[in-house]
């Protein structure tokens, strides 16, 4: 039964890294236009990351420590994801999206840490999913993403649009803390 999980953890792994690349090309092409698709879009992505976490900690427990899991999902994302997020990049090239990764040599050095900062989101979440249950490690992920995400709002961090801490806000992140904390197991 354990490597039966084991193999449909890795079988998720791999699908969740072909979905994202399929949903970046499908947002890519279609020029997503309404709030409605794109409030959509982030709900699925959320759900998706939601049984990340568990299928994570499932592969965690298959091969003994969170850190063995993450190198196990990492390196499957990476020998399995290049086909497909290259399939995607083809695409949005082909309809005149694709970017410019020569451009890439010039980017300010914060914005090439997005591979660290998923890397301690995964570990992260791998390691509080056992110990706090999905719905209160995901609970909790939102509240912190809520924090980071209010603090680069008040600031204008990397060319975000400047919208000031409001009270309004502020309770909407402790209602978010009051959720995670009432699920808690």
């Amino acid at each position: 039964m354990t490597s039966l999980f084991f193999v449909v953890a890795t079988v998720a792994t791999v699908a969740g890294v072909a979905t994202v690349a399929t949903v970046a090309t499908v947002a890519t092409v279609a020029t997503v236009a309404t709030v409605a698709t794109v409030a959509t879009v982030a709900t699925v992505a959320g759900a998706a990351l939601g049984l990340q976490g568990l299928v994570n900690s499932g592969r965690a427990r298959q091969l003994h420590g969170a850190f063995a899991a993450v190198f196990a999902a990492v390196f499957a994302a990476v020998v399995i994801g290049v086909v497909p997020t290259f399939a995607a990049w083809a695409v949005a090239a082909s309809v005149g999206s694709g970017g410019n990764l020569r451009a890439l040599g010039s980017a300010p050095p914060v914005l090439l840490t997005g591979g660290l900062l998923g890397a301690i989101g995964v570990v992260g979440i791998t390691v509080a999913v056992p110990r706090l249950g999905v719905a209160t490690a995901l609970g909790m992920r939102t509240f912190g993403n809520l924090v980071a995400a209010l603090v680069a709002d008040h600031f204008g961090w990397l060319s975000a649009e400047a919208i000031p801490l409001a009270p309004r806000r502020l309770a909407g992140a402790a209602l978010v803390l009051a959720g995670a904390l009432l699920m808690w197991k």
